[in-house]
């Protein structure tokens, strides 16, 4: 996995689900400087739910101070969807909540329009690294995550 310095910027985070995409801009401190949330089109085509994406991307700049020129630099771009997926090729295979990606090459979308490298992994792996490096597993050598939906 590739490593990202974010000394002299920040990366964009992207949280995709079946109805909303939660962005933010991230300091290398794992802060999170700037966020945004937008509603996610599960369904139809395919760059609908591209569309949302660069749109919650997009409206982070915005918000993040009122003079562009002095926007933090963005250094890499990372997304997590629900799964199936591929991380190594940021391809969405088969989502059961988003019948609008069936092997969808969303990180290379997303890298074409942005010129930036661009990582996407699975909604529950990010989950699990974010509380092993900031969260309640923090500190500790081995950390078990168990993703738990009320759904039946």
């Amino acid at each position: 996995m590739n490593q990202f310095s974010t000394r002299d910027g920040v990366v964009v985070g992207v949280d995709i689900g079946g109805t909303k995409i939660a962005a933010g801009l991230v300091n290398h401190g794992g802060e999170i400087i700037s966020r945004t949330r937008v509603p996610m089109v599960a369904n139809g085509e395919a760059a609908t739910g591209l569309s949302a994406v660069i749109s919650a991307i997009d409206s982070l700049s915005s918000t993040a101070t009122p003079e562009p020129k002095i926007q933090p630099l963005i250094r890499a771009i990372g997304i997590c969807s629900p799964g199936p997926l591929d991380p190594i090729t940021g391809v969405v295979i088969n989502p059961p909540n988003l019948p609008c990606w069936r092997n969808f090459p969303l990180a290379t979308e997303i890298a074409k329009v942005y010129r930036l490298p661009v990582k996407v992994d699975n909604d529950a792996n990010a989950a699990a690294l974010a509380e092993a490096r900031w969260g309640a597993g923090r500190g500790y050598r081995n950390v078990f995550y168990v993703a738990w939906t009320s759904q039946h």
